[in-house]
């Protein structure tokens, strides 16, 4: 996407890309692959004391080759499981994720073994 931006000063208008995230189903499971891959290589290369990942994960087949990489190399996991309902989720949402979206992954949300609960 393109945007156009005019200089107060000169009047001058430029125009900038803006890169926009948008939800592909699709895309999907490559996207949670490379956040695997992503997230192990961190792990791997340890410059970090902690990671966070924000992510849904509705399944526990999504988190848990992450979560068990990253016990194996001493890392301690703790999850935050939101309960919300869809609407005030659609309302918060900032990935133009439609009511019908999050209302599938309410539908298939698995619930945390009591090991991860905080």
């Amino acid at each position: 996407n393109q945007q156009e931006t005019k200089d107060p000063k000169t009047g001058k208008i430029t125009k900038s890309s803006i890169m926009e995230y948008e939800y592909d189903v699709k895309m999907e499971e490559a996207y949670r692959k490379s956040l695997i891959k992503l997230v192990k290589k961190s792990i791997d290369d340890r410059f970090y004391p902690f990671l966070i990942i924000d992510q849904n994960n509705e399944q526990l087949a999504h988190f848990r080759d992450m979560a068990d990489y990253a016990e194996a190399n001493q890392f301690q996991v703790y999850f935050v499981d939101l309960n919300n309902d869809s609407e005030s989720c659609v309302q918060r949402n900032i990935h133009k994720r439609t009511l019908s979206d999050i209302q599938q992954i309410h539908k298939h949300w698995e619930q945390l073994p009591l090991r991860y609960e905080i």
